[in-house]
């Protein structure tokens, strides 16, 4: 299976966020390359979570596939 989509949220308060969707996508690209249109098999959560959770702005991240091809970032 593909990744269809690379789902990024951040959580908590809007005014307490102190970092974009963007910058989060770029090091997601930085890790794994366009993730999009890649091999399901190819992509390592773990490695896209300890290089986010790097970003100074970021407290944690969760990384995970889901089974209709979706790589989801939960970010706080």
């Amino acid at each position: 299976m593909l990744c269809k989509n690379i789902d990024i949220q951040i959580l908590g308060k809007k005014e307490l966020q102190f970092i974009e969707r963007q910058d989060i996508q770029n090091k997601v690209n930085s890790v794994s390359g366009n993730s999009v249109g890649k091999r399901m098999e190819e992509i390592n959560p773990l490695q896209i979570e300890l290089e986010v959770e790097k970003i100074p702005a970021v407290k944690n991240a969760e990384v995970y596939k889901t089974i209709d091809g979706s790589l989801k970032l939960e970010v706080e």
